[in-house]
């Protein structure tokens, strides 16, 4: 859907012109990094629940 609304086009010399390909990158990086958060909150929420287990 988006590919149509930007503007991309083919070069004479056969190069493809395409202004958002700065996005690509930028959805990997937000990809990994929510995937290593995730990560995070899972561990210390079990660490954190096995904490709690020994208390009781």
């Amino acid at each position: 859907m988006i590919s149509r609304i930007v503007d991309s086009s083919v070069g004479s010399d056969g190069m493809l012109h395409e202004p958002l390909f700065f996005l690509i990158p930028l959805g990997f990086l937000f990809l990994f990094s929510g995937i290593i958060a995730l990560l995070f909150v899972g561990l210390g929420s079990a660490l954190n629940k096995k904490k709690n287990y020994r208390k009781i």
